[in-house]
């Protein structure tokens, strides 16, 4: 269960995320409400930069909606805890609607380390 504190290396809940296919990487998403968390969801991600993150979901979430978030990207890799805000929502034909996440700014460090870790990722995908 999210516990609402700052982002960190493990984040939202200690449980492996059931999100669909790890094609896509995998997103665990902790609404928070007064600075508390609310609700724990998971959703396969669109695509993922060092300031947004979209992801796809049947959930209603409304923008403007404060959420700690972890990324996983792959399997070996240590997912990146952030808080974010639901910036937009575009609803789709099959009721899931794709939310874009506007990332809190990340520190250096964390930045080069998901370029590169987006980087490797797309390296292994390609043919």
């Amino acid at each position: 269960m999210c516990d609402g504190s700052t982002p960190r290396t493990g984040g939202c809940s200690t449980a492996t995320p059931t999100c669909g296919s790890r094609s896509r990487s995998g997103v665990v998403c902790c609404r928070l409400a007064d600075g508390e968390a609310v609700e724990e969801f998971t959703a396969p991600s669109v695509d993922v930069s060092t300031d947004v993150v979209r992801i796809i979901s049947e959930r209603v979430v409304p923008v403007g909606t404060a959420l700690q978030v972890e990324l996983h990207l792959a399997d070996d890799v240590p997912p990146f805890a952030l808080l974010a805000e639901v910036e937009s929502a575009h609803p789709q034909d099959d009721d899931r609607t794709v939310y874009t996440l506007r990332l809190a700014e990340l520190g250096v460090a964390e930045e080069h380390r998901l370029v590169e870790l987006a980087l490797q990722i797309e390296r292994e995908q390609r043919p």
